[in-house]
């Protein structure tokens, strides 16, 4: 009888772990996220562990309305007047002269395919974190239309909350066609060089190696608008 129950016990225990190993695979694996106005994946799905609190997060992010003009050509003080908040070791805005000011928010826990609906907001990509590695996000038909007027060469710079400046330059401009455009996993056709790559491949290409800045947006072809991605690369400076 007991060294049944000891099985049962034993059993049990490894299907618990299996589950987290599970979970821990689904929500932590590689992947590159929608940044246009397709449909897509439900991030939800990527993370049975939700750690945040939905409906609080969207009512923020509805009352939450971005005081910087997306194609502020202000200088970059009066930028970070304007997005700073005190927050150490936080981004709050991305800043391009004569380009843009565009506020920065961070991916709620366990929601790596979010990416923010609101007009002059970025959003920063949780998974390359763990590379060392910024990574931001935004739709092509609201911030991210902005990063295609970025060329070779040109600073970019993140404001912390603090009120503290990192810049960057721009060192590489990639653009992939995507397989299956709706599609986070899809696989990707280099536009340069014609080279096909999984999603894992093109995520350690853009999001991996010594610390660097990738900007991602979506590139529209015709009526699809997640016909392919667009992925600016800058180093620091």
């Amino acid at each position: 009888m007991m060294r049944a129950k000891h099985k049962r016990r034993f059993l049990l225990t490894i299907l618990i772990l299996g589950s987290f190993i599970l979970q821990g695979s689904i929500q932590y694996r590689e992947f590159i996220p929608l940044s246009s106005g397709g449909g897509g994946i439900n991030s939800d799905i990527l993370s049975p562990l939700l750690l945040a609190d939905p409906e609080l997060f969207y009512t923020e992010q509805d009352i939450l309305q971005s005081d910087v003009e997306p194609g502020n050509k202000a200088a970059i003080n009066d930028f970070i007047s304007t997005v700073s908040d005190g927050a150490t070791g936080v981004i709050r805005g991305v800043y391009s002269e004569n380009n843009f000011g565009l506020r920065i928010i961070q991916q709620p826990s366990g929601r790596a395919g979010f990416v923010s609906t609101i007009e002059g907001v970025v959003t920063q990509f949780s998974m390359p974190n763990k590379y060392g590695i910024t990574g931001l996000l935004a739709h092509n038909y609201l911030s991210g239309k902005y990063f295609f007027g970025l060329r070779m060469g040109d600073i970019v710079q993140l404001v912390y909350g603090d009120g503290d400046i990192k810049e960057y330059q721009i060192v590489d401009i990639q653009s992939y066609q995507a397989l299956q455009p709706d599609s986070p996993t899809s696989k990707f056709l280099d536009l340069n060089t014609g080279e096909k790559l999984s999603a894992t491949q093109l995520f350690n290409r853009v999001y991996m190696g010594n610390h660097h800045l990738t900007l991602q947006t979506c590139i529209q072809e015709g009526l699809e608008d997640s016909w392919g991605r667009l992925f600016i690369i800058a180093n620091p400076i």
